[in-house]
């Protein structure tokens, strides 16, 4: 699935993540296969879509916290494409676990040359504050992408983590 709708509060193309194979309907099947999945790192074949990386200067990804891990659909994405020295920034939903370990990932995968702006962590807390928090974070990673700074491994990182729920 692609299109143009608003995301958040930017226009930016949307793709959806769509396993070759679909996941088991039934909840203890799929939170069976889901948590082996994780536990191996598993890569699997995506449905066909129209990603051409070289269209695009700054890559979101998003994705839930699936079992202390990267989602494997999420994981599959950044395997099958190469983001050169693309911006890239994570947002990730958990149950209130956090996302460091879902960061970790994300950043180990990504080319040595990609920039890693940051993460928003998006825990709910339904006191209606996401939306303002999510906006906070788009307009931050605006201001702050000119400000990377290299890591001991020499990614190049910038930009902070949010956690939506805070204040």
């Amino acid at each position: 699935m692609c299109g143009s709708p608003p995301f958040f509060f930017i226009e930016s193309d949307l793709f959806s993540l769509t396993p070759l194979l679909p996941y088991p309907k039934s909840y203890g099947r799929l939170l069976k296969e889901t948590r082996k999945e994780a536990e191996e790192k598993k890569v699997i074949d995506l449905a066909p879509m129209d990603f051409k990386p070289d269209q695009y200067a700054r890559v979101l990804l998003g994705t839930p916290n699936w079992w202390g891990g990267l989602s494997t659909p999420v994981r599959s994405f950044i395997r099958q494409y190469d983001f050169g020295s693309k911006e890239i920034a994570l947002f990730a939903t958990h149950g209130g676990s956090g996302i460091k370990s879902v960061e970790e990932e994300t950043i180990s995968l990504l080319p040595l040359t990609s920039h890693f702006l940051g993460t928003l962590s998006i825990f709910d807390d339904g006191e209606g504050r996401l939306e303002k928090r999510c906006q906070e974070w788009l307009e931050k990673l605006e201001k702050e992408k000119d400000k990377y700074k290299k890591n001991t491994d020499n990614r190049i990182y910038g930009g902070s983590n949010i956690n939506a729920a805070a204040l």
